[in-house]
């Protein structure tokens, strides 16, 4: 399961200094973030495909939900996170 550790994984990478490091906490939001979408996406694909099931596209929105309000609340005062989240939603 890659999809939680995406950020972790990133920042460990590209080992970033102190000065312009991220807080753990911001990272295990990103994780959370990350499998919120995964699985509003793949409930959203499923259901384009005719694959899915509708009665869990309430869940896909749930998800989403949750996904965007991480990013409001955890990079509310990054300005070019909330710029780029506001202007795409």
């Amino acid at each position: 399961m890659q999809i939680p550790l995406m950020p972790f994984l990133f920042h460990a990478n590209f080992g970033l200094t102190n000065e312009k490091s991220i807080l753990k906490k911001d990272v295990i939001l990103l994780g959370q973030a990350n499998v919120l979408g995964w699985l509003a996406y793949t409930i959203y694909d499923d259901f384009l495909d005719e694959e899915g099931k509708p009665e869990l596209l309430p869940l896909a929105n749930m998800y989403l939900r949750r996904l965007i309000y991480i990013y409001d609340t955890a990079f509310s005062t990054n300005k070019v996170v909330a710029s780029f989240s506001h202007k795409n939603t």
